[in-house]
């Protein structure tokens, strides 16, 4: 009976393991939902949302504008650096942060974690000082619309959803997908 034998070179075979390791151990780093590619991505979303606040992007969308009473609290109560959409004494802006979110495994975020509070002294009926509010809540409110009367029917003026199409639509996502690509063909080695 024949029986081949295969003989490895001590070297190269310690060589093509640390390979084989550091590949394995770079996909694992590099890899979503938690790894530096989904960390990468959510750094730039956070740019392209405080870009969008502070420029007003989406406002041409929003069907209506805000009411009267409010539109004149907001005038005499809010520095005019922060009269746009979405900006009121720059709570959103100042808390926009990249952050893995209780509850999904470990992924990565771009947006305000649950629990962080505004500054106060804002008012949804257009009249007072109100007290702080968790950023989160009302980010939510102003995102997606309110029927509850405490709010008047509140229309939605989306900023997150439409700034996270536009982040994947320029093509950025698969910018880093490339470039954890490189990172994981540079350990083979």
């Amino acid at each position: 009976m024949l029986r081949p034998t295969i003989e490895f070179n001590k070297a190269d075979l310690a060589r093509l393991t640390r390979a084989i390791n550091a590949v394995s151990e770079t996909v694992k780093a590099e890899g979503a939902p938690s790894g530096n590619v989904a960390r990468r991505c959510s750094i730039e979303m956070v740019n392209v949302l405080r870009k969008n606040i502070m420029s007003n992007k989406f406002a041409a969308m929003y069907t209506s504008g805000y009411s009267k009473h409010y539109e004149e609290w907001k005038r005499n109560n809010v520095k005019a650096t922060s009269q746009g959409y979405w900006r009121l004494y720059d709570d959103v802006v100042r808390n926009l942060t990249f952050f893995k979110p209780k509850g999904t495994g470990g992924g990565w975020a771009a947006g305000i974690p649950a629990g962080v509070m505004d500054s106060g002294g804002k008012s949804w009926k257009g009249y007072g000082k109100g007290y702080p509010k968790p950023i989160a809540a009302y980010a939510k409110i102003v995102e997606e619309g309110s029927k509850n009367p405490m709010y008047k029917n509140f229309p939605a003026r989306p900023m997150f959803a439409p700034s996270g199409l536009m982040y994947v639509s320029s093509g950025r996502f698969s910018l880093q997908a490339q470039k954890s690509l490189r990172i994981i063909k540079s350990k083979w080695r």
